[in-house]
């Protein structure tokens, strides 16, 4: 008999501790999201295979600062979630000047690059618009192409990488 109460507790806690684990999800999902990584666009700051941390409530309170990782909605594809870093904010004059990013006519230190850019480029954001680029610029035009993105569609910030274990910390 004891060894059939002893499987009945077993099974009691695994349920409860199952319905737990649903419901922590699913009240959290609103606030926090892990995403894993699918490309390079970010390295070596990201790699691929990477595990992050989206906190979506930041979006929501103040909006991203320069510099930060974001989730956003493109414009052009509203459909497709994208990764990207904010380097200009709004009613700001962006510009890419002998290979350096330039906002309202100074020179912003992005130590995070990897190589200069090899382009020229030009454009002011409006209010409640973002300039939100990939690392590897070069490369991937993100905003150089598709424009700024409007606050409403960046979907979070990213705060924490969590795997691989060897790397985990604060994303910057």
């Amino acid at each position: 008999m004891s060894d059939l109460l002893q499987r009945l507790s077993r099974f009691r806690t695994a349920i409860r501790n199952g319905i737990l684990f649903v419901l922590v999800i699913v009240l959290l999902r609103p606030f926090v999201e892990a995403m894993a990584i699918v490309d390079s666009s970010h390295s070596p700051t990201l790699l691929d295979g990477d595990r992050v941390l989206v906190n979506k409530v930041s979006a929501i309170l103040h909006g991203p600062a320069r510099h930060d990782l974001v989730i956003y909605r493109s414009p052009l594809q509203p459909e497709i979630q994208w990764l990207g870093r904010v380097i200009g904010l709004p009613r700001e004059h962006i510009e890419v000047r002998n290979g350096a990013l330039h906002v309202d006519g100074k020179e912003v230190a992005e130590p995070y690059l990897q190589e200069a850019m090899f382009f020229d480029y030009d454009f002011p954001t409006a209010e409640d618009e973002y300039f939100i680029v990939q690392d590897r610029r070069n490369a991937c035009a993100a905003s150089f192409w598709a424009g700024p993105v409007p606050g409403g569609m960046i979907v979070g910030r990213l705060d924490l990488l969590f795997w691989p274990p060897l790397r985990i910390g604060p994303v910057r």
